[in-house]
């Protein structure tokens, strides 16, 4: 096969590939539609980024048992999947501004008052949250 006729597959492997992404961009947006559609549920979708169950929690005014059972639900779709880099946490597959999909504010002097209500020990990066929140009522 010739260099020539190389780069032509290439190229048209790209465009394939670049059609099958956006197809799958359409019915990935419709899978969450069915899926993430209260607002708390939209909140705790977006923060799934690899944070503490108890900080998404925190966040949102929710238990942490219902972060959890929305992860477990979302990643039966497929919509999240188990965090690789934190154990026990899960990481939404794409941001919903990124699929068109508006999120609701999320009240950060809430979460200083939440966090300073808890009797246990706060998390390292509810700690950062916590800094970020008083700075911002400072």
């Amino acid at each position: 096969m010739s260099d020539n006729q190389i780069d032509k597959m290439i190229d048209l492997l790209s465009e394939l590939l670049r059609w099958t992404k956006f197809q799958g961009m359409i019915k990935l947006k419709e899978v969450i539609l069915l899926n993430v559609k209260t607002e708390n549920e939209k909140k705790i979708f977006e923060l799934s980024d690899g944070r503490a169950m108890t900080e998404i929690a925190g966040m949102v005014d929710v238990s942490h048992v219902t972060v959890y059972n929305y992860w477990q639900r979302w990643s039966k779709t497929g919509i999240v999947a188990p965090s690789k880099k934190y154990k026990g946490r899960y990481e939404r597959m794409v941001s919903l501004l990124d699929i068109g999909i508006e999120v609701p504010k999320i009240d950060a002097p809430k979460i200083a008052q939440i966090s300073a209500t808890k009797e246990t020990a706060i998390e390292p990066a509810e700690d950062n949250i916590l800094k970020l929140a008083k700075e911002k009522n400072d």
